[in-house]
């Protein structure tokens, strides 16, 4: 025992343990974003809570509400005006996920039970391509890989242009 703790004590201090962390990269000056889609869904108790966003051009449109029995029932829907600074924002959010589209993700739920990790759709269109991200919703909030982690910033972003509450939920299962 006392072997190991000795061992691990030399490798801590001759920097063999390293945390890799990526460097930001500021998005490149022809790098244009058309459009942004979120679509997050998590099962609950009674019934499957949703909430999608959409950003087209100066436009934030959101929706939040209920899945019951396969129909959306939205609660609140709302347009906000995004200002040019928030697009910035927004654009190296995106350029930041887009250096992460091929990696692989954890597979989306279904919704059909509590312990499901729910569903959480990124699509995004730039000048020059289109892709979309399905990955479960518990993986985003969780922040399990460098991947997730920018799709949560990217996620939080758009709650924050919309005010951070919606349908009354101050988080969607921990994305704030």
């Amino acid at each position: 025992m006392k072997r190991i703790a000795a061992t691990l004590l030399c490798l801590s201090l001759c920097g063999c343990f390293q945390v890799f962390t990526l460097e930001p990269t500021p998005a490149p000056t022809d790098f244009r974003v058309v459009s942004v889609e979120l679509f997050l869904a998590r099962s609950n108790l009674n019934d499957v809570d949703f909430e999608q966003f959409k950003v087209d051009g100066q436009k934030l449109f959101v929706e939040c509400g209920k899945i019951m029995r396969g129909r959306y029932i939205p609660q609140q829907q709302q347009v906000f005006s995004v200002t040019p600074a928030e697009l910035e924002t927004l654009k190296q959010n995106t350029w930041d996920v887009t250096r992460f589209k091929d990696n692989s993700y954890d597979k989306p739920g279904d919704n059909s039970s509590m312990i499901d990790p729910g569903q959480a759709y990124f699509s995004i269109n730039l000048a020059s391509e289109s892709f979309q991200i399905k990955t479960s919703l518990d993986a985003v909030s969780s922040k399990t890989s460098l991947g997730d982690t920018e799709l949560y910033a990217l996620a939080s972003n758009l709650r924050a242009l919309a005010g951070g509450t919606l349908c009354t939920l101050q988080s969607f299962y921990g994305i704030r």
